[in-house]
This record gives C-alpha cells, structure tokens and sequence, in this order.
C-alpha cells in the first residue's frame, strides 16, 4: 500500500473515530436531557397531585393542615394555612435520580373556601321546643317569639312538638304557636293555652302529627367533620366576653371548640360571633345576669350541641340553639332566646320562658349538605430550592 493511500486510511479512521465519540456523546447527552426531563415531570405531577388531593380535603372540612405522600415514583408534601375561609397552599414535588439528585417542584396558592348554605334548618331545629319523650307544660310558662326591633313584619309562630306525649296542667301557660304530639294528648283548654299568630285555615292549635326524627351524633364525629378550631381535653367555664369574630368566628366560618368534659358559664358571660360548641359531657347554663349573645338577631349565631343533659337556671337571658342527647332541664326564671330539641325529654320547673329565635342554617351543616366552592385567589409554580 501506497504511502499516501497509508496516510488517507488513517486519516479516515480518526474522522470515525471523532464522529463516533460524537455521537456517543450526543446519545449522553440525549439520555441525560431525558432523564433530567422525566425527572422534571414526574416532580411537577406529584407537586399538582398533592395540590390537589389537599383542596378535595379543604372541599370536605376547613383547616389547617399537612399532607405528604407519592405519586408515580415522586414524592410530594402540601402544607395548608387556613384562617378566615381563606387557606394558603405550599406544595413540594419531588422526583430523584439512581444518584440521589433531584430538583424539587413548588406550587403556591391562594383560595377562597366558599359555600352555600342550606335555605332552612333541618326539620327538628324549626321548633321552640321539641322532644322524643312526653313534653309536660305548667304554670305560667311563656313560648313566645322573639322580634327583631324595627321588623314590622307579622311574627313567626313559636310551635312545639313532641313525640310522645303533650300533656299541660296548667291554662296560665302561653304558647304562640301550634303544639303537636305522636301519641297522645291531655290538654285542657287548648284554645287559650296556644294561639298561633298565624292561623289562615283555622287549624286545630293542638293535633297529632308524624314523628319528627331526632338524629344520633357524636361529639366526635362533628368535630372532624367541621374541623375544630379548638379542642379542650377536660371541662370548660366560660366567663366574660368571648370575642369569636377575632378568631373568625363568622357565618360563613363559625368558629369550632370540641370540649371533651362539661361546659359551664357564669354570670355576664357574652359571645360575639358564630361559635359551635361541640360537648361531650353536659352542658350548664345559669347565673342572674347571664347574656350569651352579642345582639339581637333574626337567627342564633351560638350552637350548643351536648351528648349530655342541657340545664338552663337562674333568671338571666341565654341566647342560641340547642341540640341534645340527653334531657333538657330548667330552674328558675331564665329567658331562652333560641331554639331547643332533645333526643329524651324536658323537666320544666320554675318559670322559663322560651323566645323563638330561627335556627341558623350556618350552624347545622353537620346534619345538612352544602354546597363548597373554592374560588382561586392567586397560583403560582416553579422550579425551587
């Protein structure tokens, strides 16, 4: 072989031998930029994956919290910061390489938690008073309905219902609405015991009717739902003014304290705002000048939910609505601006008198479904250290 044609073949020989290092590397390279992508999308998948499984939470109960899992071999972690119907998301994705390197995702956000209320209150809360149990009333008790000050429209009817039996020993007794009973009636005197304000088909003002179902709960279970702002591990006195709206307490966020002993308040107690409280135990209520409202009303804007007896004392005002496992029980001469069921029965002794304030709708959501929306309020993502 020639010297020159020596030469040519070697020359050839470095020119394949350069593009074929070339091309190694550009394959390198490509198989770099692929993974460096795969990564990169299985780190943003997770991070939206998380951002969403936490709003599905945030739809299903307002609050704080953490979430962390995987998804398609990335992990991703959701912290939520909720005050006010307003919750702030910070979302990690997170995807890495055989050699331990990764290139976290991050998704930020601002939403609006909104709902639609229900338009009334379930079926047992649309009563001055109901029970399971026979319902005696007595003496001079007063069931009236409470008016707005400037509302010129006609009053509601203060009604009352049991599911037993409606038994009253005394014509001095007043109730402004209708009573109605399912199984048995001894009334005497019914046309001057109950006068409705409004009655347009002249209806009897005593009659039986179906049973209205009184729904089981746990404390518990209305704490999780609802998601407790705040949980007390033993019993609760509650005194001076309880500023509720500081803490959010409004209607479209009542403010939630899950207490897992008994609740107690004393005298010239005030609550401002919406606040559900959630008991365990019993709940009492008395004292001579006890005020628990912040201001006249058209609904209660307080929630007393007890799996134990309610007893209401003294002769001051207590104000909201009640729902109870137990009995209710009075004593002496308090004024009950609210609304009142229980699962048993009611021990009436004293004067109580009982002033019909509609139940809110915003304060049942745990027995009614509502309709959550969550409104963007600002989103951003990226890449992140």
């Amino acid at each position: 072989m020639g010297r020159v044609a020596l030469l040519s073949l070697i020359a050839f020989a470095a020119v394949g031998a350069v593009r074929e290092t070339q091309q190694l590397g550009l394959r390198r390279d490509t198989e770099q930029r692929d993974a460096e992508t795969r990564l990169e999308m299985l780190a943003r998948n997770a991070a939206l994956y998380g951002y969403e499984r936490a709003k599905q939470a945030l739809a299903v109960s307002p609050g704080s919290r953490t979430i962390a899992g995987t998804y398609d071999e990335a992990s991703y972690y959701v912290q939520v910061t909720y005050s006010g119907g307003n919750a702030t998301f910070r979302v990690k994705g997170t995807a890495s390489d055989a050699n331990g390197a990764s290139l976290p995702y991050r998704v930020f956000a601002k939403v609006a938690r909104e709902s639609d209320l229900p338009t009334s209150a379930p079926l047992f809360m649309q009563f001055a008073l109901l029970t399971q149990y026979d319902l005696t009333l007595g003496g001079t008790m007063l069931i009236d309905t409470f008016r707005v000050e400037g509302d010129t429209r006609a009053p509601a009817n203060a009604n009352i219902h049991t599911n037993g039996q409606l038994k009253v020993t005394s014509a001095s007794a007043l109730v402004r609405g209708f009573g109605t009973y399912g199984t048995s009636k001894n009334v005497a005197q019914p046309a001057k015991v109950f006068r409705p304000y409004s009655n347009p088909t002249n209806a009897s003002v005593v009659d039986e009717a179906d049973a209205v179902p009184l729904p089981t709960f746990t404390p518990l279970d209305i704490a999780n739902k609802l998601y407790a702002d705040q949980t007390s591990a033993g019993s609760v006195s509650l005194s001076g003014t309880l500023d509720f709206t500081a803490l959010g307490g409004t209607k479209d966020n009542p403010y939630v304290w899950h207490i897992k002993g008994d609740l107690s308040s004393s005298s010239g107690t005030q609550i401002k705002g919406y606040v559900i409280f959630v008991v365990d135990g019993s709940i009492s209520l008395s004292g001579g000048t006890t005020t628990l409202h912040e201001s006249a009303s058209s609904e209660s804007t307080v929630a007393w939910y007890s799996a134990g007896d309610i007893s209401i004392s003294g002769n001051g005002e207590v104000w909201g609505q009640f729902y109870t496992s137990g009995s209710i029980k009075f004593a002496g001469s308090p004024s009950i601006y609210g609304s009142l069921a229980a699962r048993q029965g009611a021990d009436i002794t004293g004067t109580p008198k009982i002033y019909y304030v509609p139940a809110s709708t915003a304060l049942t959501t745990y027995w009614q479904p509502t309709v959550v929306r969550l409104r963007r309020l600002s989103y951003s993502e990226g890449w992140g250290g």
